[in-house]
């Protein structure tokens, strides 16, 4: 079925909010991976030294701020799902998924990381993000399936593996238990870290230009139909 000039409107507007909401939480994203490779490279420059002129305490700095980015990236997320619940269902139960998430998040902070019932919800919260991420995909390939867009289709196959392959391996990492001393050991994890933000980050910036495409693909079906009705006229 086509959609209509107003919902394709709508659902690009609110699919461009999520799109930007995505940029500012890569961009926070980015800025920990930046800083967690510069203290890689100091560790292996000089390990005493960046340990001992507090070089925790300043990753810990950039590490509050971009994730009070991420929280405002979040919520500029969570908005633009919202106005989509009337467009697709599948988008109404991404956004509902997103908001027990939000409710479990809150409860695992107040639990502790550390505690049974908090890793316990952080391994719901991970498959949850997944669930959301895949209802959102086949919402969109509902919305553009009778719009000629097979590259776009193709390319919500790719990012959901994509995604789910670096949400597996970042959950694998948060189980490796931390070294206790700050040598090969530390530097070996801090690496495999690395590697695995930056495996992410390329899956953040892969949902960002579909959420993009998908926005430009709902504009153009909305400028088709408006010249289509002018020549009518």
């Amino acid at each position: 079925m086509m959609i209509d000039r107003e919902t394709a409107v709508h659902a690009s507007q609110k699919f461009r909010l999520m799109r930007n909401g995505n940029i500012v939480t890569l961009i926070s994203l980015t800025v920990i991976l930046a800083n967690a490779i510069l203290a890689l490279v100091l560790i292996w420059s000089n390990p005493f030294s960046f340990f001992l002129t507090g070089g925790i305490k300043i990753l810990g700095i950039f590490m509050l701020l971009s994730g009070i980015a991420v929280l405002i990236g979040g919520l500029m997320y969570v908005v633009g799902l919202y106005g989509l619940r009337d467009v697709r269902p599948e988008c109404k139960d991404a956004f509902s998924c997103e908001i027990v998430l939000i409710a479990l998040v809150i409860v695992g902070g107040l639990a502790g990381s550390e505690s049974v019932l908090g890793k316990i919800l952080s391994i719901i919260t991970t498959l949850g993000t997944l669930v959301v991420l895949w209802l959102v995909i086949v919402g969109t390939r509902y919305l553009l399936e009778n719009l000629e867009q097979d590259e776009i289709l193709r390319q919500g196959k790719i990012l959901w593996w994509l995604n789910f392959t670096s949400t597996i391996l970042a959950r694998m990492y948060a189980l490796l238990p931390m070294p206790t001393d700050k040598g090969t050991g530390a530097i070996i994890l801090l690496s495999v870290g690395v590697a695995i933000s930056a495996f992410s980050i390329v899956a953040a910036v892969y949902y960002v230009n579909y959420l993009g495409r998908v926005a430009n693909a709902l504009e153009a079906q909305n400028l088709k139909q408006a010249v289509e009705a002018l020549e009518e006229e």
